[in-house]
């Protein structure tokens, strides 16, 4: 059964599409006066969808998205849109590429579609390192592409300067770390410790975990304060023994509590 906050999510970046579209169209980012004004916007918008066939790996696909997932949700929104008219019949056409979790493959497929004429949207993404590029280059591609994702929380990705028509509906790691440093400023803590699981310490290819993203952004916030100290320790999950995680919490407590 389809969660109701998805068909939301979806149907609101469908709309957010039209609006950016037409507002780099027409300069303008209101579309009820636009049709009043007799301005017309181009229909129908083509919208990709770069999303893996299957799961994949965690470390590149770590909220499980598919494109098998996300395809009813896409069809229920878009189907909600032409009911309420918010949109005429026809507006939208959506297109599905299997991206393969590639950051080669990927971005790769999303600029044939738009050598071939046949995109004006970017959605999905599943692995940030796939949709860095695609969201760094789309602002060149004619009056400019935008690019939605509601998965890539990475910090760097604010960056509006390289990023500049990136839209993340699902909030970001940013975010999470102001509120950190609110509920640390509200206790008084000073001394932190970042311990968590990345598999770059084994030599992973695969892309640097969702404990590294979240608690870079933690760090980058911390690093803004005179009185906080923080140290890190990485290990991987895959490879750690029983034995490891004893000396490594052991030395996270020296870290944290030795000291004033």
């Amino acid at each position: 059964m389809l969660k109701i906050d998805q068909r939301i999510s979806t149907k609101l970046m469908l709309l957010l599409a039209v609006l950016i579209l037409t507002e780099i169209e027409s300069k303008s980012s209101l579309f009820p006066l636009l049709l009043k004004k007799g301005h017309s916007p181009k229909f129908p918008i083509n919208i990709v969808v770069g999303l893996p066939i299957t799961e994949g790996s965690p470390l590149r696909n770590p909220f499980r998205l598919t494109i098998t997932k996300s395809q009813p949700v896409f069809d229920v929104a878009i189907d909600d849109i032409y009911f309420r008219k918010l949109l005429p019949y026809g507006a939208l056409e959506i297109s599905y590429v299997d991206t393969q979790l590639s950051d080669a493959i990927g971005p790769q497929k999303i600029v044939d579609k738009y050598c071939n004429h046949s995109v004006d949207c970017v959605m999905g993404m599943a692995y940030v390192f796939a949709l860095a590029p695609v969201a760094r280059m789309s602002q060149f591609w004619g009056n400019g592409v935008p690019v939605f994702t509601t998965s890539a929380m990475v910090d760097e990705l604010g960056d509006k300067t390289n990023f500049p028509l990136l839209t993340r509906l699902m909030g970001t790691y940013r975010t999470l770390a102001k509120m950190v440093l609110k509920i640390v400023q509200q206790l008084e803590w000073k001394r932190f410790h970042f311990f968590f699981n990345d598999q770059a310490v084994s030599g992973n290819s695969q892309g640097r975990s969702e404990c590294y993203f979240s608690l870079n952004a933690i760090k980058n916030v911390f690093n803004h304060e005179k009185n906080i100290v923080w140290t890190v320790e990485m290990f991987s999950e895959q490879t750690a023994t029983r034995d490891k995680f004893t000396v490594l919490l052991k030395k996270a407590s020296l870290l944290t509590n030795s000291k004033k």
